[in-house]
């Protein structure tokens, strides 16, 4: 199935943002249209800490680039982001997950995140920054 696509909420100077959160897709993943201007606001009212898993799809002289995996503590939040073309492609698209702190490995060999997708609690909101 296809990734689950987040809706962008764009920042207006004079007004501010109230930021819209929406919950992770616990079986296919998420993702978002990328332009450089967006990061995104993870929200963990779990007990327990969610690693969340930001795909980087390019490789460099045949190597993959290794993906970001930011560790979003129980009970609290965090902001991740920009996402830079020259890491994250250009594709437009940025694919991510989010894994239990219990339930994820990580390969440093082959760059594999793997494990049970773990959303309980956990929400985000993409924020694309607007112009000055």
């Amino acid at each position: 199935m296809p990734r689950t696509a987040l809706t962008t909420n764009t920042t207006v100077r004079a007004l501010g943002l109230t930021p819209a959160f929406e919950s992770f897709d616990a079986v296919n993943g998420n993702n978002f249209t990328n332009t450089q201007s967006e990061v995104l606001y993870v929200k963990n009212t779990d007990a327990a800490a969610k690693y969340i898993h930001i795909i980087t799809p390019i490789t460099t002289d045949s190597l993959p680039t290794k993906d970001l995996v930011v560790m979003v503590a129980a009970t609290s939040e965090k902001v991740i982001g920009p996402f830079p073309n020259s890491i994250y492609g250009t594709s437009g698209i940025i694919e991510l997950d989010s894994y239990s702190a219990a339930g994820v490995a990580f390969d440093d060999v082959s760059d594999a995140v793997s494990g049970t997708l773990d959303t309980t609690g956990t929400t985000v909101c993409v924020i694309k920054l607007g112009s000055l």
